[in-house]
């Protein structure tokens, strides 16, 4: 009889282990799969945003555009309207860094447009800098450095380069889940463009003061596809006060009025169709000086 009992002690003890290390290689297996789904889970989220931000980027023109509608205004070429490129070595914080990284993007593609050769060459080492201070240096490697020497002299190359460059990094930020990094630079890169138009075109008259306030007013598209950029790194601290600055701005854009004109049908001395009849841009000279104000106190912020 005690054989039996010890028998079935012994069983219980064998069958309660076993069914211990089974419980626990279960739980084991249900962990790791709770794992996976979740790890999976965030590389989708992740994906879903870097998708967001390039589509959102490629939504904003780049500073070599921005800078070539700021020629179009007629405006004359005045290197005191730009950031200084020797205070590059003061920006010592991540944010300042790549809203600085921004700021002489615009410088850099202003000069290049104006064939500023020298002021260009000043721009792109205070880019460089920038760059590799945010870890993106390898957009600026010594093949770029070399291409960019070469084409110092030639305005339609160097604009290309400069288009490419910004883009590149722009990508490599977003690829790195540094998107919002990206975000600051845009804002840089914007708020500069807009301050030197600003700047330059506060004395002009006529016909090329409209132009100036054409342009500044098709910059409110620019400014909400920014705004959608810091918006999707909302819990983002660097972003926050940025995107309070911006909003502060598309409160003064948002009160740029339209005078609906009819489309005329006319044709020129050569039989050629003529389409007319767009938009008047009203912006009242208090207004234009609300949003010069804003724009120089944002850049004042990050930049002096």
């Amino acid at each position: 009889m005690m054989k039996k009992v010890f028998k079935f002690f012994v069983a219980a003890i064998i069958f309660s282990g076993i069914s211990f290390f089974q419980a626990c290689g279960d739980g084991a297996d249900e962990s790791e799969i709770q794992k996976m789904n979740t790890e999976a889970e965030e590389e989708g989220e992740r994906q879903t945003m870097a998708t967001k931000v390039r589509k959102v980027l490629y939504s904003i023109p780049s500073p070599i555009e921005t800078a070539t509608l700021v020629k179009s205004s007629g405006v004359e070429f005045n290197a005191s309207t730009m950031s200084d490129p020797n205070k590059v070595g003061d920006y010592n914080t991540s944010k300042r860094q790549a809203f600085n990284l921004g700021v002489y993007g615009s410088d850099l593609a202003y000069a290049s447009i104006f064939e500023q050769s020298q002021e260009a060459l000043n721009y792109f080492s205070a880019v460089k800098l920038l760059a590799d201070e945010l870890s993106v240096s390898d957009v600026i490697n010594e093949d770029n450095i070399s291409r960019f020497e070469r084409n110092i002299e030639n305005r339609d190359s160097l604009m290309v380069f400069v288009n490419e460059i910004f883009w590149a990094i722009d990508a490599t930020l977003a690829e790195d889940d540094r998107g919002y990094v990206s975000a600051i630079v845009m804002t840089g890169g914007w708020v500069e463009a807009v301050s030197i138009l600003l700047k330059n075109g506060k004395d002009m008259e006529g016909e090329h003061r409209e132009r100036v306030k054409q342009i500044l007013a098709d910059q409110q598209f620019s400014l909400k596809n920014i705004l959608k950029l810091t918006e999707a790194y909302e819990n983002e601290e660097n972003l926050v006060s940025i995107e309070g600055d911006l909003k502060r701005l598309n409160e003064l854009f948002s009160r740029i009025d339209k005078e609906d004109k009819p489309t005329t049908v006319d044709k020129d001395e050569s039989g050629k169709i003529v389409i007319g009849g767009n938009d008047k841009i009203i912006i009242s000279d208090d207004l234009l000086a609300e949003i010069t104000d804003e724009v120089n106190a944002v850049r004042s912020k990050y930049v002096n």
